[in-house]
């Protein structure tokens, strides 16, 4: 499998997660697909409207958009298609966080990394364990 490539027009400050890539309602479809893991759009309809009002159209709409880039697959035939999530969860959330962590070390280096290393007070001890392993490889090379 191809690693996941974030079709990111926009990055959303406001938002969590990834939240700050896709759209709520993008968002939304996502976490059913995850939760149901296969579906058509008749049941991921059915899944979102559990909580709120959404048209079918807008369900099928948002579903033909995540297929057209690339972050949920369709199979089976015209009227009966399948829906799953070509990435997981974890997979979109890693290389979304690595798209975005290149683009601001490429454009904003010298101003970023003072800030991502300020940020390591608030990192698990797992995380600096593997900080420091990257960085005894980087030393390596």
């Amino acid at each position: 499998m191809n690693e996941p490539r974030f079709p990111l027009n926009s990055f959303k400050l406001g938002e969590e997660g990834l939240g700050r890539a896709l759209g709520t309602l993008e968002l939304s479809v996502m976490q059913a697909i995850w939760h149901l893991e296969s579906c058509s759009i008749k049941e991921a309809h059915e899944f979102l409207t559990k909580d709120r009002e959404l048209s079918f159209n807008a369900a099928m709409t948002v579903m033909n958009r995540l297929t057209k880039k690339g972050l949920l697959s369709r199979s089976g035939k015209k009227g009966s298609y399948l829906y799953e999530a070509v990435y997981t969860q974890d997979q979109l959330s890693d290389a979304f966080a690595k798209q975005v962590t290149q683009g601001l070390v490429e454009d904003f280096g010298q101003y970023a990394m003072p800030h991502f290393l300020a940020s390591l007070d608030d990192v698990s001890p797992e995380t600096l364990n593997l900080i420091r392993k990257r960085l005894d490889q980087l030393e390596g090379e």
